[in-house]
């Protein structure tokens, strides 16, 4: 049951679950009362015929209307203090008197962990305990008392608000995708495209294997440059170099210059 809970909700927040006390609680409050303002009013509607002249019927009627309010009023707390839970936070709501009522709000990403609490035999035979609210920030603990089988009020809890906020969080990273997608697109239009071939330039990321060819050219010895034509053609591309080192095995260096521009180095001890 979620009706009346409108004055407690801000604007485009819907009631989802609402958590109370057991019942159970409530019902030997209503039972004793019932009985005493019924046997009240029926006791002054009984005599009422032998006070005719005073015309006392608005009397006993007046204390139906009251007795009335008094007998339910067990059952309007049981209904409206509770733990509501919306799409957006959690609202505890203690209404103890007619003019008199409070609610705290505790939205889900300031949430921090729910505690079950329960005291006595009593508390586990008839399935109710504490829920203990602590929020991110720090502050004051909250604690809403006599929940009905308070673990699994928790566990709902917890499984929406890990729902919440990843709905949240996927939110937020999609509009933070979308203002940077327009901020380039604005840089773009204003600016224009940059030229990644343009040499020099900031924007420049292609490689040229010419360059890399000719620089590999200098490194080459005399002797093959002198006899392009008689050096095979495996022989111009790869080329070993033997150096010496001190108390070092020999080592062998291997540089291959690939189709794609792309060097591989081969060490051969």
């Amino acid at each position: 049951m979620r009706w009346g809970f409108r004055a407690f909700l801000e604007e485009d927040e819907n009631v989802l679950r609402v958590f109370r006390r057991p019942i159970l609680f409530s019902i030997p409050g209503f039972t004793i009362r019932a009985l005493l303002w019924l046997g009240l009013v029926a006791a002054v509607w009984f005599f009422y015929p032998a006070y005719n002249q005073f015309n006392v019927s608005y009397i006993w009627q007046g204390l139906a209307v009251v007795g009335f309010v008094h007998t339910f009023a067990p059952m309007w707390k049981w209904y409206f203090n509770s733990l509501v839970m919306t799409n957006e936070s959690l609202i505890i709501v203690d209404w103890p008197k007619l003019w008199e009522r409070r609610s705290t709000r505790i939205d889900f990403h300031n949430l921090d962990e729910i505690t079950v609490e329960r005291n006595g035999v009593k508390s586990f035979m008839l399935n109710y305990g504490n829920l203990i609210l602590g929020k991110i920030n720090g502050g004051e603990m909250h604690s809403v008392k006599g929940i009905g089988r308070p673990t699994k009020t928790a566990r709902i809890i917890e499984d929406y608000r890990e729902w919440f906020l990843d709905k949240k969080n996927f939110t937020e990273e999609s509009a933070l995708k979308g203002l940077l997608s327009g901020l380039v697109q604005r840089h773009v239009g204003e600016t224009g495209q940059p030229m990644r071939e343009q040499r020099g330039s900031r924007y420049e990321t292609t490689f040229d294997p010419n360059v890399l060819e000719v620089a590999l050219q200098r490194s080459t010895p005399s002797s093959a440059r002198s006899h392009p034509a008689t050096a095979p053609q495996e022989t111009r591309k790869k080329e070993f170099h033997k150096k010496n080192y001190d108390n070092m095995p020999d080592m062998e260096v291997e540089k291959d210059l690939d189709d794609t521009g792309g060097i591989d180095i081969d060490l051969d001890d």
